[in-house]
């Protein structure tokens, strides 16, 4: 076996067929090549993965981040960088969503409006003591007679009673108490620990529960110069968390040594992740609310839907053959509208409904309406 990865297999000794896998994929690092292999369960596959993987990643300053979709394979591949980190200590997290590691319970945009909320109060209370010790050093200059200090102290305290007000008011708002602890101590415990063995979020989230903080976000802090990362395959195929996870990581995309397991389920994750769905109900809840919405782009709005989703419903009845509405179940199923002759099936049948004046404005009225229809539900 290539010494480079020797210290990252934590066997006495590889079976022949993952030495031919690992000198494959030590190969391939080196020239940027993609590789796939397969093999039966039990085989040892992972580790053939990781070792080479993480001797190049430590090499070129990389981090590894190894995916599935299935839980079993998670608990699996941390069981495995344990052994790994027995032999060669590795920096390295385990990463789940963050509604399996939330401590008060809520959705992800709740979770941003608290920390939101709670890092402008935490900004403000350090601006506080700030001007409260400022307070005091002029009290004192004031007391020893000088009168510039005395001026200055009353424009201090009007300052001091604006943020304490700007305070209660955001705290009226609701804070999260455990980002708050996060906000306020030092991290530098929670790393040491973090790297000292190869976490479960179980564990992370009781390790932050015992000390009243955040593990969620205490684990993204931690990220940065990590070597090894289990996550799900969202983490990598889902293009806004992706962008958030490689910001994390504080990596580059090209930074990142990506293993795949069972592979051969990417194609349809990626799709789904990739999929943006617009269903009849949908456009049918639009135009009623454009409709209801007091707003000079409603008409050009309804104008764009209305035909659009009677256009939907054609294009899909006119793919079933004799029986075939009747044989769909649970599960979407995909209906061709390409058209070999022009533009595809949806689009003409929208095209011969659309009877509005000007259907690029009527488009531009629809997407505008939208944002402001969306800004509100935002603020509210």
């Amino acid at each position: 076996m290539a010494a480079e990865y020797d210290q990252f297999f934590p066997k006495a000794t590889p079976y022949e067929h993952q030495a031919e896998a690992m000198d494959a994929i030590a190969a391939a690092l080196e020239v940027g090549r993609d590789v796939a292999f397969e093999g039966a369960p039990g085989t040892g596959k992972t580790l053939a993965a990781l070792a080479p993987s993480l001797a190049y990643a430590r090499e070129h300053d990389k981090t590894v981040v190894i995916t599935t979709n299935v839980h079993q394979q998670m608990r699996q591949f941390t069981a495995e960088a344990r052994e790994i980190h027995a032999e060669t200590p590795i920096r390295s997290a385990v990463f789940k969503g963050k509604s399996s590691m939330c401590h008060i319970d809520v959705g992800y945009e709740e979770c941003q409006v608290l920390r939101d909320t709670t890092r402008d109060v935490v900004d403000l209370e350090t601006e506080l003591a700030e001007l409260r010790d400022k307070e005091r050093r002029l009290l004192d200059d004031a007391q020893s007679g000088s009168e510039s200090a005395a001026e200055k102290r009353q424009s201090i305290l009007q300052e001091i009673e604006a943020v304490e007000e700007q305070i209660e008011e955001l705290e009226d708002q609701h804070t999260c108490k455990h980002y708050r602890e996060n906000l306020t101590r030092p991290g530098d415990e929670f790393v040491s620990w973090l790297f000292d063995g190869v976490r479960t979020p179980e564990e992370v989230y009781s390790y932050a529960e015992q000390r009243g903080a955040c593990g969620y976000e205490r684990l993204k802090e931690g990220l940065n110069g990590v070597e090894l990362v289990v996550a799900n395959y969202h983490h990598l195929l889902d293009p806004a968390i992706r962008t958030q996870f490689f910001r994390w990581l504080d990596r580059d995309p090209e930074d990142v040594i990506a293993v795949f397991d069972e592979a051969h389920n990417v194609e349809d994750a990626a799709r789904d992740h990739a999929t943006r769905t617009l269903t009849e109900n949908t456009l049918e809840e639009a135009s009623t609310e454009a409709e209801e919405v007091e707003d000079s782009r409603s008409g050009g709005a309804i104008r764009i839907f209305d035909p659009f989703c009677e256009a939907l419903i054609e294009t899909y009845e006119a793919s079933f053959d004799f029986g075939d509405r009747e044989a769909v179940g649970t599960n979407w199923a995909d209906v061709p509208i390409a058209n070999e002759t022009g533009r595809d099936d949806l689009t003409v049948a929208f095209l011969n409904r659309y009877e509005g004046p000007d259907i690029t404005a009527d488009l531009e009225d629809a997407i505008k309406l939208g944002i402001v229809l969306d800004e509100e539900y935002e603020t509210a």
